[in-house]
């Protein structure tokens, strides 16, 4: 029978090993999770305005076309790059497709944004292929939206009357008064007969509280894209909650994303330890709104 005693004085030689172990690899997650940066600190203490509708801090970041203005991309997550076209028109970027973003609420964490090609022209040529969604942006429960159908560039088309709206031709310039017939209904592409003859179809989120008025009058479509639809965010890239942000943000410092060691961090003043450590929450699983 082999000693009990001999495994005991094993662990205790092993014990001091690895509460060491344990200290240094703890020390280094702390300096990637948080940084004594006085420059970066006060870069990302300004927000990301463009126009009246958005003035946001982290997650986004952003290009203000070299005017000063800019919103450094340690200051904000991978995802979340807006761009404000012409000074007053923010923009982001979903795989191919450029949304147009109406409004972000930073407390409820849900951006209004609308296909950029669609709210010019519901006709538009180029259909967006994206599922409006990404590894950050997420539609909300489906009793929040509803996926309508477009269908456009039609020969022959048995589809009632009522869901008819016009639209500009792909064809005429921008300034044309031409209009052609298009169609939409509240189902899915596959479901409906007589569309072969279209040359476009698209699926597009449309708010479920527009949805009575537009089925009253269809010819409003064009406007209801406009005003686009909602969709959520929780998490960075890598599936990491955000919301650590506020306790940064209380202890004095700022919150940012370390571009070398692709992790969260919070940017302090002065490096004491007063300032938020994200370790610990940027681990913890978020409340999860309606992100699976």
């Amino acid at each position: 029978m082999i000693p009990h005693h001999g495994s005991n004085d094993s662990l205790l030689f092993l014990k001091p090993v690895i509460i060491i172990l344990s200290i240094l690899m703890f020390h280094t997650y702390v300096c990637i999770a948080q940084e004594y940066n006085p420059e970066r600190y006060e870069k990302c203490k300004s927000n990301f305005v463009c126009g009246n509708r958005v003035n946001v801090g982290f997650p986004f970041h952003g290009d203000h076309h070299n005017d000063g203005r800019d919103r450094p991309d340690y200051c904000g997550l991978p995802g979340y790059k807006l761009d404000c076209y012409k000074g007053d028109i923010a923009e982001i970027k979903f795989l191919d497709e450029i949304y147009r973003v109406l409004d972000i609420n930073l407390d409820s964490q849900v951006m209004n944004i609308t296909n950029k090609d669609l709210a010019d022209d519901a006709c538009a040529s180029k259909y967006p292929r994206t599922p409006y969604v990404s590894a950050v942006f997420k539609l909300p429960s489906p009793d929040v939206y509803q996926l309508i159908s477009i269908f456009s560039d039609c020969s022959d088309i048995n589809i009632r009357d009522q869901y008819k709206f016009k639209c500009q031709k792909n064809d005429a310039g921008s300034d044309s008064s031409a209009s052609n017939d298009a169609y939409f209904l509240l189902k899915s592409p596959l479901d409906t007969p007589h569309i072969s003859s279209c040359n476009r179809t698209v699926e597009v989120p449309v708010m479920s509280a527009f949805i009575k008025d537009l089925m009253a009058r269809p010819e409003t479509l064009p406007t209801v894209i406009k005003l686009g639809f909602n969709v959520t965010y929780l998490k960075d890239e890598s599936g990491i909650s955000i919301n650590w942000c506020p306790a940064c943000m209380r202890s004095g410092g700022t919150c940012g994303y370390n571009t070398a060691t692709n992790n969260p961090t919070c940017y302090c003043l002065d490096g004491n330890d007063a300032c938020f450590n994200p370790s610990s929450a940027a681990a913890a699983p978020s409340p999860g709104m309606f992100l699976s």
